[in-house]
């Protein structure tokens, strides 16, 4: 048969849709879509064939148009001009965007939305074997700190309970799930994390679009299903229609998207929160200084169209290691941590957001490799639709809001991921005055590393953390009003305390205006100059209204492992 011919459909195709005529439209749409190719990858198998018509019936026939017209043309990017491309402007946080990022937070006008479709196969695939049949198909749900093994998800909802515990009003979570993890992400919101309510957390699906061959095809199993992967993080623009009216009806006007697996992301970081707010902007994007052959997009000004976009590192070309002198010449990187004004996102904008096809990926379908194409909408690539003057471009420092987890081992790792994060803190407590060996293992759980205000109720002041040290710590709420942890905390060589809680909130209340409210949490009283011997073990654990007292001036010489009941109080 010559390859322009258009292949003769088998008669038994024909013989199921007597027998099924409701799938008739969805036949006359792939005939008319030049799709006949597909039948031929068919059985005369009844099952098969009602599970590819149903299958098929789901696909949005504009789009597979659209990515077969750009993969026959091989029209993927267009040719830029280097001329036309100059740095555009960066801009730092100044300090009255932190009280306008605050009272925006207090008015209850953010949302985060967390990229949470991927299900990270090859991510899983390089940890041990015996790690692989206890671990989630959800890359969000990895254990990712390195102390109280908090997921990626775990450290977000404590970020939201951290705004709401400092506003009074918690901030609406959308989580952009897919078929393949959104059981296990819906399972996880409904244990209720750190005690967060689930009124305001709401899951939208991702759409998926199909896989297409080197003829253009869609890719079919043996058992007839389609072979589909995501539509990109620009799809969450498409899936965040589908509660925009909500949104906006609980006086949301602003949201923030970023990726699962950056445990820096801090998508509702106050100051950079106002900063979207005083530049007026429809679209923020974060951004960092670029490290040399770093693939992340990279922000430029086209001139010829007066535009300021984000080129994908893989299209920038030249300019990607372009330098002046000794120094990148385009020196700033997309790090995907973007915030939206929430009515200009419309059917109308987004109809126009480009789209990009990725080819030659090898997929494994059934029991062979096939090269694929797909086809993706990438949500920054609205900067190229939008007004330049409603574009902003804000810079954060990398070692307080970028941390990619690409990989368990190597280069943007686990390892790097749980090394950044003890850094973070470490830092932050420095700041106010600890002293913290380079040998000491620390993590507080993220409601209380990424709140100011919490971080307020302890007076790290001459704490000594020594080598081999371990300090974790999940609770902090004080009970009189004082600080809940004083000065001169020292851990000793070897010596260990864990001060955690299950429910660091107590019972956590949301009214129907999103007002917080916090009842009967566990509360700490930690005196001065308290010491944990070398070698020693302190694990205590409290329960929601439990108290721990622990005296000025004790020495702690012996392991304790307790748990605290609810209504009861323990002293040291």
């Amino acid at each position: 048969m010559n390859e322009t011919e258009t292949p003769k459909i088998p008669e038994f195709i024909y013989k199921f849709l007597e027998r099924n005529k409701a799938f008739k439209e969805v036949f006359n749409k792939i005939i008319s879509n030049d799709l006949h190719g597909i039948f031929l990858q068919l059985k005369d198998d009844n099952e098969i064939l009602s599970r590819f018509f149903k299958d098929i019936s789901e696909i949005d026939f504009n789009l597979l148009k659209l990515h077969r017209e750009i993969f026959f043309n091989r029209n993927l990017r267009e040719t830029k001009n280097l001329e036309n491309l100059s740095t555009p402007e960066v801009e730092r946080i100044s300090e009255t965007d932190i009280e306008e990022g605050i009272l925006s937070l207090k008015h209850g006008k953010w949302a985060c939305l967390t990229l949470a479709g991927g299900s990270a196969t090859r991510f899983f695939s390089e940890l041990p074997e015996e790690q692989r049949t206890n671990s989630k198909n959800t890359k969000g749900l990895f254990p990712i700190t390195p102390i109280g093994n908090f997921s990626f998800l775990e450290v977000f909802a404590g970020e939201i309970l951290a705004r709401a515990f400092e506003s009074g009003k918690i901030p609406v979570w959308c989580i952009l799930t897919s078929s393949a993890t959104h059981k296990e992400i819906e399972d996880f919101i409904s244990s209720k994390p750190f005690g967060i309510p689930q009124d305001f957390i709401f899951l939208i699906r991702q759409r998926e679009l199909p896989r297409i061959d080197e003829k253009g095809l869609p890719i079919l199993r043996k058992d007839g299903s389609i072979v589909k992967t995501g539509d990109g993080h620009g799809g969450a623009l498409f899936a965040i229609l589908s509660i925009k009216e909500f949104l906006l009806s609980a006086g949301i006007e602003f949201f923030v998207l970023h990726n699962v697996d950056n445990l820096l992301a801090q998508p509702l970081y106050p100051p950079r929160l106002g900063f979207h707010i005083r530049k007026g902007s429809f679209f923020t994007s974060s951004v960092v200084r670029r490290v040399e052959g770093e693939k992340i997009g990279i922000p430029v000004y086209d001139k010829a169209r007066k535009k300021k976009i984000i080129l994908e590192y893989n299209e920038a070309g030249e300019i990607f290691s372009l330098k002046n002198r000794d120094k990148l010449a385009f020196e700033y990187g997309h790090i995907n941590t973007n915030l939206f004004s929430l009515k200009y996102i419309t059917p109308e904008i987004l109809k126009n957001l480009r789209p990009v096809v990725y080819t030659q990926k090898k997929v494994k379908v059934d029991d062979n490799f096939i090269i694929t194409s797909s086809i993706e909408f990438l949500n920054h690539y609205i900067a190229e639709i939008l007004d330049e003057k409603k574009v902003s471009f804000v810079e954060v420092e990398r070692e307080s809001f970028f941390s990619p987890t690409k990989s368990v081992f190597g280069e943007d790792s686990v390892e790097t991921t749980q090394k950044n994060y003890i850094n973070f803190t470490k830092k932050k407590l420095e700041k106010r005055e600890a002293i913290i060996s380079q040998k000491a293992k620390l993590e507080l759980a993220p409601y209380i590393i990424f709140s100011e205000k919490i971080l307020n109720f302890f007076e790290f002041s001459n704490w000594k953390l020594e080598d081999d040290s371990l300090l974790f710590i999940s609770c902090f709420y004080q009970e009189d009003g004082k600080k809940s942890f004083s000065e001169g905390l020292n851990i000793k060589k070897g010596g260990e305390l864990k001060i955690i809680s299950k429910y660091p909130f107590g019972e956590i209340s949301v009214d129907i205006r999103r007002n917080f409210k916090m009842e009967n949490p566990p509360t700490i009283k930690f005196g001065r100059n308290v010491v944990v011997e070398s070698g020693v073990s302190v694990f205590i654990e409290l329960e929601k209204g439990s108290k721990l007292f622990v005296r000025d001036g004790t020495k702690i010489t012996r392991n304790i492992h307790v748990k605290i009941p609810s209504g009861s109080k323990f002293e040291i």
